[in-house]
């Protein structure tokens, strides 16, 4: 059944179709058929078909993977394709839930013409009383988009399975319906934890803003650094103006700082002006901390208050250049005199660092004033400052 190294696939495709498949043997048959899936060979298609019929579940749990296989990239579907996938959809109501389970994933593997037509099929199988069928039927319906799967999902939420849980919280997600939203903040409560992870990325993914605090909630009081991780990850992702003041509250807990960071450079421009109110009040090393993540986000509107702090001289000064030059490559910073002018002057500095740090900042610039004293920094006596 395995193709030996060397050897082109082409002679053995015959033995495949009429040898293998009609071994005496059942697993014979059934490698086979995995056989013929791994290695594309559509012409197969029809025997494979027949296959869903055989006595033996493994073969014809085989043999629909092999079928999910060969269809998944089909084209414009023939008829041999449209009658394989009635057969697999078939096959969904199989009395062995390992056949059930197959097909499930095969019909998920298919393309949108030849898919969509089995999704009614496919949402009856959440009731399905095997488990793993369930999970998949979730699975697949998430990835296929199927708008009519928003209410079969959410009785899953409530499965006594956690696994089919969290398919079906996935699935929720994928499929965007805003109507999921109190039950999935429900969910956060679930004794789970791997549930209750994907209850957070499902909120975050719908952009929940009902659900800010709820997840300020566990932000703030989760059982587990990596609940609260998330849950400043989707916090991020709505980006309200309460989720950035708990991320920007959360910076000052040493085991949530790396994850508020993170959101609040995803949250972007909308963080810029909290962070700048909070830089004018805050101490020396919160002060660092939001210079730095407004570098990070770059916007000119973040010009002002750095200005400011670094008239006040509390951190080091090429932090906030840094910062200033991130400033001046957004939108409209080129048009900031102000800022221009801070960066050529700091190009004189006594310090090599912060010069250097200038240069950085001013490099590829359009502006005249900055061209010329590049031009004359290729003279620094500082190495660094000549490179950049």
């Amino acid at each position: 059944i395995r193709r030996p190294p060397g050897f082109t696939l082409f002679p053995y495709a015959t033995l495949f179709r009429s040898v293998a498949l009609g071994d005496a043997d059942a697993d014979v048959r059934a490698h086979a058929a995995a056989a013929i899936g791994r290695h594309r060979l559509v012409e197969a298609v029809p025997r494979l078909t027949g296959a869903l019929g055989d006595p033996d579940a493994h073969l014809r749990a085989a043999a629909a993977e092999a079928l999910g296989n060969l269809l998944g990239g089909a084209g414009e579907p023939g008829k041999d394709a449209v009658r394989a996938v009635d057969t697999l959809e078939r096959a969904l109501g199989d009395g062995e839930h390992e056949v059930r389970e197959a097909a499930v994933v095969a019909l998920g593997r298919l393309p949108p013409n030849l898919g969509k037509r089995t999704a009614v099929a496919l949402t009856g199988r959440l009731d399905d009383e095997a488990a793993g069928v369930r999970q998949r039927a979730a699975e697949v319906l998430g990835r296929m988009r199927e708008a009519r799967a928003v209410v079969p999902l959410l009785a899953r939420l409530g499965d006594t399975t956690r696994e089919v849980r969290a398919a079906a919280l996935d699935a929720l997600a994928a499929l965007g319906d805003a109507r999921s939203v109190p039950a999935i903040v429900r969910m956060l409560k679930d004794p789970a934890e791997d549930v209750r992870a994907s209850a957070i990325a499902a909120l975050g993914r719908l952009g929940a803003k009902s659900a800010v605090g709820p997840l300020v909630e566990v932000l703030q009081r989760g059982p587990s650094d990596a609940l609260r991780a998330r849950a400043a990850f989707a916090l991020g992702q709505i980006g309200t103006a309460g989720s950035v003041e708990a991320l920007v509250a959360a910076l000052d807990r040493d085991e949530l700082q790396v994850a508020a960071k993170e959101a609040l450079v995803r949250v972007g421009a909308r963080a810029v002006a909290p962070l700048c109110a909070h830089l004018a009040d805050g101490r020396p090393d919160r002060a660092a901390l939001y210079v730095e993540l407004l570098a990070a986000i770059g916007d000119a509107a973040a010009t002002p208050a750095l200005l400011d702090e670094l008239g006040r001289g509390r951190i080091p000064e090429e932090n906030v250049v840094d910062a200033l030059g991130a400033a001046l490559r957004a939108p409209g910073g080129g048009r900031d005199d102000k800022l221009m002018v801070t960066l050529v002057a700091r190009l004189s500095s006594p310090s090599g660092v912060v010069r250097r740090h200038a240069a950085e900042a001013l490099r590829g610039s359009v502006d005249g004033r900055a061209a010329s004293v590049l031009a004359a920094a290729t003279s620094d006596d500082e190495r660094q400052v000549r490179v950049f």
